[in-house]
């Protein structure tokens, strides 16, 4: 019996995965965030296909001719493509309800690339108690911010214009 190695192929998908997966510790961990709402729903979108592609790659590259098409392995292989398009949908459903937004800039610094903004938590029309934060934000392409935590107070105030 031949025992199948693993491709560079899979081990992108399977990294695509990981990636997916790990996105929100590794977004809190380095302080960065979709600038947008509608840009984190369209990044949900594009993985809501593609997760389930990726896996599916992988099950049915597991699938040996071979070994004969038995419709046991082709059925778990569908089977496993439709549980995890379900989890996707799923996981994105519920972790979709509350998210952090960034407000409009409340100041600009002189050199154009920073802003102080209030990064507020959004969980709709249940949230009695909004919580945010005040941060300084810097544009990673238009997509991302990279953002900090700051104090009006104490930090410096040349250099800021009020919006």
């Amino acid at each position: 019996m031949m025992k199948r190695s693993w491709s560079t192929l899979d081990y992108v998908a399977l990294f695509l995965v990981g990636l997916y997966l790990l996105r929100p510790w590794m977004f809190a961990w380095v302080n960065i965030d979709f600038s947008e709402p509608d840009y984190e729903a369209n990044f949900r979108k594009v993985w809501v296909v593609i997760i389930p592609v990726l896996i599916g790659f992988l099950l049915i590259r597991r699938l040996r001719p071979q070994d004969g098409w038995r419709p046991v392995k082709v059925l778990g292989s569908l089977l496993g493509i439709l549980f995890s398009l379900g989890l996707v949908l799923v996981s994105n459903f519920f972790s979709s309800f509350c998210g952090w937004r960034f407000s409009e800039p409340l100041f600009i610094h002189e050199s154009g690339k920073h802003e102080i903004r209030k990064r507020e938590i959004d969980c709709g029309a249940g949230d009695s108690h909004p919580t945010s934060r005040l941060v300084k934000t810097t544009s990673i392409g238009p997509c991302l911010f990279y953002f900090e935590e700051v104090n009006l107070t104490e930090s410096e105030q040349e250099g800021w214009i009020k919006k």
